[in-house]
C-alpha cells in the first residue's frame, strides 16, 4: 500500500523488537502532518500500517501464509518496471534493483512472512528468539564469527547487520559496505543460512536466553504497559493481545532447541520468504549467483496450518479505563473498530485510500488550529487510522491532556468529529490537502534518484508483505495525480462518514488520572453528555497575504572568498557583515539545505532552562503575523521546511526545500528571523508539555540520566541534561518573551547552504533577502569553568513499578579543540562497547545494548568524558560496575589488539564514506559555524586519513592515560518498586 496510515500508538512496540531502531523514511505519503510534537515526549507517530490485501477467491489466511503470487498478479497495477522478479522451483521470490546510492554499496534482505502470529500457545516469543539466534551459529558461521567477520570489513552491527520481528514478519538485512562479487557472494551465504542454516546449538540458546530476557526488561515501561492494557481490551477476540512479539518469560526461560526448531521448520520455508537486493551491483550476475545458493534450499517437515486471525468481541459502545501513575499524563481516545476482510490492491482501492487520508489530513489541521487557542485542554492531538494486519479496521481521535482537564479534552474531541461528521469538510481545507499531495509526489520524483539503497529495501518488503505494487516515484505521480484531481468534497465527507458509521465506539481514558471503581461509567457519563450538547460548524481559516514583509532597501556589496577549492567550499561576506559559505553538491539531486545562525545559543539564557523552553515556544508560534497553522497553510504545496534551535553556544534556523521553492525557503527564513512569533497560548502549552514530559521521565530509571547523572558530571551546570522541573515551572512568559525579543541576528550573522543550486541565483537571493539587513552587536560570553567530579559516585532512586536499573560510568577526558585526538577517543569508546558487547551482552547475558560514547566539549575549555551506560537487572548493579571497571582496566594495562581495532575501525571507515556524501555532514559540521570556528574547514580533508591511521599504539597510550578508574565517576540508577 502506498499511502501512509499510522498504526495506533499502543500498537507501536509490537512491530518490531530492533537490536537498534531503524531510521529513514517509511514513505513517500511521509508529507508531514502530524501535529507538531516535541522529539522528548513522543514517539514519532507516523509509521506504515501493516495493511494484507489478498485475492478474494482464497482464503485470506491460506493466501497470507504461503503464497507465491507477487501483488502485481493480483492486482491491474503495474510494478516498477526497473524491478527484476524471480520465483525459484522450490517457491523462494527475489526481487533485485539497482541503484547507486550510496556508490557500491548493497543492501540485502531476507524477508520471512512470519512472526510472532504465527506461533503456537507454547511458542510464543520464539519468531522474535529465532531471530538473535541467527547470529549465533549457522552452517558458514560458526557461534561468535558472524558480527566480528562483517565488522571486520567494515559493517556496523546494529546499523548494517540488523533483524527485526513483527506481527507476521521477520526481516533480516545486512548492508554491505562494498559491491563486489565476492562480497555479494559472502552476503547471500549469509542470507542462505539465515533461511535454512542455523545451528540452534543449546550452549548458544542458554546464551542468548539472558540477552532476549535483558531486551525485554529494557523494552519494559509504564508506555508499553498502558499499550498492552488498550490493545488486549479494544483488540479482544483477535490475535493480537494472544501474540506479543517479546512473548511470554515462562516460554523464553524454557525453550530449548526442540521448540525452536519446530517454529524454525514450520515457518523458515522457501516458499515463506523473499529476497531482496537493492545497491550499486550488476544486476544480472546477482541473479546467476543467487539460483543456485538459494535453489538448493528446501523445507523440513510437513507445512503447518495457517493460524486464524480471529473476529473482533466489541460492539455498540464500550468504554475503558486504565490506571497508570507514572505515565505523567492522561489520554482520551475515541475510536471505531471493524472486522475487515483483506482485499487485493487495484486502482479502485488505491482512489479510496487516497479520499481517507485526505480526509485525515484535514483533521489533523483542524486539530492543530484547535491547539493554538488559548486555554486548550489538552497539549497534543492526533487523528488517524489503519488496518491492522489486513483484518481490523481502525479510525481514532485522541488527545494528550493533564489528569484534570480529561473530561474537558473528551468533550472537545468528540465536538470536533461530530462537527466534521455533520457538517463535513470545507473547499478551502480540501483544496490544501491537495496541494500537499501533488507537492510529496512531485518532490518523490524529483528525488528519487538520490534514494537511498537500504531505505527503498525496506520499501519493497513493505509492499510485497501487505500485498501491494511497489511504483515507481513516476508511476505513483501518474497514478495519483489524475485521482487528486477528481475527488470531491463529497467523496470525502463520504468516506468519512463511512469510517465512523460503524456500530461501534471505544471511548477509553489511560494514564495519570485515577477515576476509581466507577471510571467507566464517569467516562460514558461525559462521552454520554458531549453527544447531545449543541455543535457548530467549524471555523474556516482566513486567507493570508505571503510575504508579507517589506525588503530591505539596499543590497550591499560582496567579496568572495574561496575559502577551500579543494572541497568546493566557497565563503562570500557582504559588507553588512553576513557571511555566507556555500558547496554546491549532487548528492541530493534537485534539493539544498541551510541553515542560518546567529548568536551564542544557550549560553545566553538569562534564567535556567529557558533555551529549552523557548526553543519549543518559538517553533509552534509561526511568525509574529501568521500563527503556526497560518504559516503552514501559505506554505501548503511546497516542500519548505523550517525548524529553529537553540544549541549550546548559537540560534539556528535549519531548512530544507527542492531546488524550486529555495525563493519561498528564504522568504519563510526572512519572516520568521525579522517578524519573529512567540504566542502565550503556546508557552502554556509548552510549559504543560514539559510537566508531563518531566512526570513520565520522574518514574524512569532512564530518566535519571538527563535529570540527575548528567549534571552530576558536569559540575551541577544547567545546560548539561535537566534542569530541576521546579526550575521550568517557575518560568513566566513576560520573562521569556523579554529574552526572546534579543534573539535577533549579530554580527556573528552567517548563512550556510549546502546541495544542488544555481550559486549566482543563490548569492543574488540570499544578498537581496539579507545583504541589507543592520546587524546588533555580538555578545562577548565567558562560559562557566566545568568541573568534572573524579572519583564521586551517586546513587539514585526512581519510585516505579518497572524492574530494571541503570549503570552508569565516566572517565575524565579533553575537550574538542585538538580533532585528532577528539578521533582517538571515538575510536577508543568503540574498542570498549566492542568488549563490553562480547561479555556482559552475549557472555554474561546481563544486559542487552552497552552503550559507550565519547562526549567532547566544543564550548567548555578542558571538559569531556568517555561514557558506559546499561540497563541490568537490579540487584546486579554493582556486579556490572565491577565487570566494565574490571574491563576497562585490562583494556588500560594490556591494550588493544590488531582486530579489534579493525573491528572498531572499519565501520567507522563505512560510515565516513558515506557521510563525506551526505549534505547534512557538509552543513551542519563543516559549513556551519566555521566563520567562527575555522578549523572546521579542514576536518574534511583528514577525517578518512585520520581514523585509518590512528595505530594501535596511539590507542593504547590513550587507554593508558585516560581509561584510570580512580579517576572514574559512577551512578546507579535504582528502582524503589511501587506497586
Amino acid at each position: 500500500m502506498h499511502i501512509l496510515h499510522s498504526i495506533p500508538d499502543e500498537l507501536k512496540e509490537e512491530k518490531g523488537n530492533f537490536r537498534k531502531n531503524e531510521q529513514g523514511r517509511l514513505s513517500r505519503w511521509s508529507i508531514g502532518f502530524m501535529l507538531r510534537g516535541y522529539p522528548w515526549l513522543v514517539i514519532c507517530s507516523f509509521v506504515v500500517a501493516v495493511v494484507a490485501l489478498f485475492n478474494p477467491t482464497v482464503s485470506s489466511a491460506e493466501l497470507r501464509c504461503f503464497s507465491t503470487l507477487w501483488p502485481s498478479e493480483l492486482s491491474d497495477l503495474k510494478p516498477d518496471p526497473q524491478l527484476i522478479r524471480g520465483r525459484l522451483s522450490n517457491g523462494l521470490r527475489y526481487v533485485i534493483k539497482k541503484n547507486n546510492k550510496p556508490e557500491n554499496r548493497v543492501a540485502l534482505y531476507l524477508d520471512v512472512q512470519a512472526g510472532s502470529f504465527q506461533e503456537n500457545d507454547d511458542q510464543q516469543g520464539l519468531a522474535h528468539f529465532l531471530e538473535h539466534m541467527m547470529f549465533n551459529g549457522s552452517t558458514h558461521y560458526p557461534p561468535g564469527t558472524l558480527v566480528d567477520y562483517f565488522q571486520s570489513i567494515g559493517m556496523g552491527f546494529g546499523n548494517d547487520i540488523n533483524a527485526h520481528t513483527g506481527f507476521e514478519e521477520t526481516v533480516y538485512h545486512l548492508i554491505l559496505p562494498r559491491g563486489t562479487q565476492d562480497d555479494l557472494e559472502k552476503g547471500l551465504q549469509v542470507m542462505a543460512d539465515y533461511a535454512r542454516g542455523a545451528l540452534l546449538l543449546d550452549t548458544e540458546i542458554d546464551r542468548e536466553r539472558g540477552v532476549i530476557l535483558a531486551e525485554k526488561r529494557a523494552r519494559d515501561s509504564v508506555a508499553y504497559r498502558s499499550r498492552v492494557a488498550v490493545t488486549s481490551y479494544a483488540y479482544r477476540g483477535t490475535r493480537v493481545p494472544e501474540r506479543r512479539v517479546i512473548g511470554l518469560e515462562k516460554t523464553l526461560e524454557t525453550a530449548d532447541r526442540k521448540l525452536l526448531k519446530s517454529y524454525y521448520d514450520s515457518w523458515y520455508r522457501p516458499a515463506n520468504m523473499v529476497l531482496v537486493i537493492v545497491g550499486d551491483m550488476n544486476p544480472s550476475q546477482v541473479e546467476a549467483s543467487l539460483t543456485p545458493v538459494f535453489a538448493a534450499l528446501h523445507a523440513e517437515g510437513p507445512r503447518p496450518d495457517c493460524p486464524e486471525f480471529g473476529r473482533l468481541i466489541h460492539k455498540g459502545i464500550e468504554t475503558f479505563y486504565h490506571y497508570e501513575p507514572e505515565l505523567g499524563m492522561t489520554r482520551v481516545e475515541i475510536q471505531a473498530l471493524w472486522d475487515m476482510s483483506p482485499s487485493d490492491d487495484s486502482i479502485t482501492l488505491e482512489r479510496r485510500e487516497l479520499i481517507r487520508y485526505i480526509g485525515a489530513i484535514i483533521m489533523r489541521y483542524r486539530l492543530e488550529k484547535l491547539r493554538e487557542k488559548p486555554e486548550m485542554p489538552f497539549t497534543r492531538a492526533n487523528y488517524y487510522y489503519a488496518d491492522i494486519a489486513g483484518h481490523i479496521g481502525y479510525v481514532s481521535l485522541s488527545a494528550r491532556t493533564q489528569k484534570g482537564n480529561w473530561q474537558e479534552s473528551l468533550s472537545l474531541m468528540n465536538m470536533t468529529l461530530r462537527q466534521a461528521i455533520e457538517f463535513g469538510v470545507s473547499a478551502e481545507e480540501m483544496i490544501r490537502a491537495k496541494k500537499e499531495i501533488m507537492a510529496s509526489l512531485e518532490s518523490s520524483v524529483l528525488r528519487e534518484k538520490s534514494e537511498d539503497s537500504e531505505e527503498i529495501g525496506r520499501k519493497i518488503i513493505r509492499n510485497i508483505n501487505s500485498n501491494r505494487v511497489y511504483q515507481s516515484a513516476e508511476q505513483e505521480l501518474g497514478l495519483y495525480a489524475p485521482l487528486v484531481g477528481k475527488i470531491t468534497l463529497a467523496d470525502i465527507n463520504r468516506e468519512l462518514r463511512q469510517l465512523w458509521g460503524h456500530d461501534s465506539r471505544l471511548v477509553s481514558v489511560t494514564g495519570d488520572v485515577k477515576l476509581g471503581e466507577h471510571g467507566k461509567k464517569r467516562i460514558s457519563d461525559v462521552f454520554q453528555s458531549s453527544l447531545v450538547n449543541p455543535v457548530a460548524a467549524f471555523n474556516k481559516n482566513s486567507v493570508n497575504t505571503f510575504p508579507y514583509l517589506p525588503l530591505p532597501e539596499k543590497v550591499s556589496t560582496f567579496k568572495k572568498q574561496n575559502i577551500n577549492p579543494a572541497l568546493d567550499i566557497e565563503r562570500v561576506v557582504f559588507d553588512n557583515g553576513l557571511t555566507l559559505n556555500l558547496k554546491k553538491t549532487e548528492f541530493d539531486r534537485n534539493s539544498l539545505q541551510i541553515s542560518v545562525d546567529f548568536g551564542h545559543g544557550a549560553l545566553e539564557e538569562p534564567l535556567p532552562g529557558m533555551a529549552m523552553v523557548a526553543g519549543r515556544v518559538i517553533n509552534g508560534s509561526g511568525t509574529g503575523t501568521l500563527i503556526r497553522s497560518a504559516f503552514d497553510a501559505v506554505l501548503a504545496g511546497t516542500s519548505v521546511d523550517l525548524r529553529f534551535r537553540i544549541g549550546e553556544a548559537s540560534f539556528t534556523w535549519v531548512g530544507s526545500s527542492l531546488t524550486k521553492d529555495f525563493e519561498k525557503l528564504l522568504q519563510a527564513l526572512y519572516s520568521v528571523l525579522f517578524d519573529a512569533g512567540f504566542r502565550e497560548s503556546v508557552f502554556d502549552t509548552t510549559i504543560s508539555r514539559t510537566e508531563q514530559m518531566y512526570k513520565m521521565i520522574g518514574r524512569d530509571v532512564e530518566g535519571a540520566v538527563p535529570l540527575k547523572i548528567l549534571p552530576f558530571l558536569a559540575s551541577g551546570s544547567p545546560h548539561f541534561g535537566l534542569v530541576p522541573q521546579e526550575k521550568i515551572a517557575s518560568l513566566k512568559y513576560e520573562q521569556l518573551a523579554e529574552w526572546a525579543k534579543t534573539i535577533v541576528p549579530d554580527t556573528g550573522f552567517e548563512i550556510s547552504l549546502v546541495g544542488d543550486f544555481d550559486r549566482d541565483n543563490v548569492v543574488a537571493a540570499i544578498g537581496k533577502y539579507f545583504s541589507g539587513v543592520e546587524l546588533t552587536g555580538d555578545r562577548n560570553i565567558i562560559p562557566e569553568k566545568i568541573v568534572f567530579p573524579e572519583g564521586k559516585a551517586i546513587s539514585v532512586e526512581v519510585s516505579t513499578s518497572i524492574a530494571k536499573s541503570v549503570v552508569f560510568l565516566a572517565w575524565p577526558t579533553e575537550d574538542f579543540t585538538d580533532i585528532h585526538r577528539t578521533r582517538e577517543f571515538h575510536l577508543l569508546a568503540a574498542v570498549l562497547e566492542d568488549r563490553l558487547r562480547k561479555v556482559i551482552r552475549e557472555k554474561l547475558g546481563a544486559t542487552y545494548s552497552p552503550e559507550v560514547y565519547s562526549s567532547n566539549s566544543k564550548v567548555y575549555n578542558g571538559y569531556g568524558f568517555l561514557a558506559a551506560k546499561l540497563i541490568v537487572k537490579p540487584g546486579q548493579e554493582k556486579k556490572i560496575l565491577d565487570e566494565i571497571l574490571r574491563l576497562a582496566e585490562e583494556l588500560r594495562s594490556e591494550g588493544v589488539t590488531e582486530e579489534e581495532l579493525a573491528r572498531a575501525r572499519e565501520p567507522m571507515l563505512t560510515s565516513i564514506n558515506e557521510t563525506l556524501k551526505d549534505n547534512s555532514y557538509w552543513l551542519y559540521t563543516v559549513l556551519s559555524g566555521s566563520s567562527r570556528n575555522p578549523e572546521q574547514l579542514d576536518w574534511p580533508e583528514s577525517i578518512f586519513h585520520d581514523y585509518s591511521s590512528i595505530s594501535r599504539q596511539e590507542i593504547n597510550l590513550l587507554a593508558k592515560k585516560y581509561l584510570i578508574n580512580s579517576r572514574a565517576a559512577t551512578a546507579r540508577v535504582i528502582p524503589d518498586i511501587k506497586q
